[in-house]
């Protein structure tokens, strides 16, 4: 079985025989493509470790038809959202010219807008569609969005991200191609080596920084805000944001900075959605959504600095 991370038994049962034929449709699709999995794995990776992305696409058809409980791989993972993602245009597609679903007939009101009480009651089968399978099947989108994790390692250290994001990066070597994991891993080895300099890693002006620093400062760095405090012997600043800075004002200053940035404006709207979504989830202490909708916003909007603060939220409070 392939994992759906939500508490239902009820709905997880009859979400898994759904799924199974969404798994299924994208496979026999596939055939007339030669078995061609190349489109659920970046070019780089398929075209380097072919076989075992093949392994993996087909264990995710074998997995959906069986009874045993798993969890899956960064390179699983990446297989089941990107199938995922294509059949889920595929639906949408379908819904809007025959006006029925592929998938979600047996799904009661499959198609109307959620209503209020609905959307505030516990989970029922009416709450299964894409969007559910999207945002279930996966407790975090950290593989989809791996490249963003590697850059500011490779601007920092391995230490540094497994550390400020709670995950370890070794667990998504699969994912990573050959002269990056070289270049990663060999730098990170060798930057624990530095002396006399220690690695001090901050935040300004919503990016990361890397600062070499003589033994002789102190570097601190607030992670609930931008600025940066470097106090010598001699020299003392007090931190212009505290630890206790309100969720709400966090929040405030994410929008602000959706709204001024220079992506799209769909983009723009999904991610002020997604933000809106992300902090109701944490003020109802939904720990699975606030990851998957803090996924979505590193993806779009790059570790800045207020989701690096609320990734830590996250992890530490709920």
């Amino acid at each position: 079985m392939l994992p759906i991370y939500i508490d239902n038994s009820e709905v997880k049962v009859f979400a898994r025989e759904i799924l199974a034929s969404i798994i299924k449709n994208y496979f026999l699709m596939n055939e007339d493509f030669g078995n061609d999995y190349s489109d659920l794995f970046p070019e780089v990776i398929y075209n380097e470790t072919k076989e075992k992305c093949d392994s993996a696409a087909t264990d995710i058809y074998v997995w959906s038809r069986d009874g045993f409980e798993r969890d899956l791989s960064p390179l699983h993972e990446h297989a089941l959202y990107k199938i995922l993602r294509l059949e889920n245009d595929m639906e949408k597609d379908h819904f809007n010219q025959y006006g029925e679903s592929l998938y979600f007939n047996d799904v009661p009101n499959y198609g109307y807008p959620v209503t209020e009480e609905e959307e505030s009651s516990d989970f029922s089968i009416s709450d299964i569609d894409m969007d559910f399978y999207l945002e279930y099947c996966f407790q975090d989108l950290d593989f989809y969005q791996l490249h963003d994790f590697i850059n500011l390692a490779l601007k920092t250290s391995v230490s540094h991200v497994n550390s400020e994001f709670h995950m370890d990066l070794n667990d998504y070597r699969d994912l990573i191609p050959r002269d990056i994991k070289r270049k990663l891993f060999e730098t990170d080895f060798q930057d624990t080596s530095i002396s006399p300099y220690d690695k001090k890693i901050v935040l300004q002006k919503n990016e990361a920084v890397y600062i070499m620093s003589q033994n002789n400062l102190n570097i601190s760095h607030s992670s609930f805000g931008d600025n940066i405090n470097i106090l010598s012997d001699n020299v003392k600043q007090n931190k212009i944001t505290k630890h206790n800075e309100s969720i709400d004002k966090i929040f405030a200053g994410l929008s602000e900075f959706i709204v001024n940035s220079k992506i799209s404006e769909e983009e723009k709207q999904q991610a002020s959605y997604h933000a809106q979504e992300l902090e109701r989830a944490l003020h109802v202490k939904d720990k699975c959504k606030a990851k998957l909708l803090h996924s979505f916003l590193l993806k779009s909007l790059g570790p800045i600095s207020s989701l690096l603060t609320i990734g830590q939220f996250i992890s530490e409070k709920l």
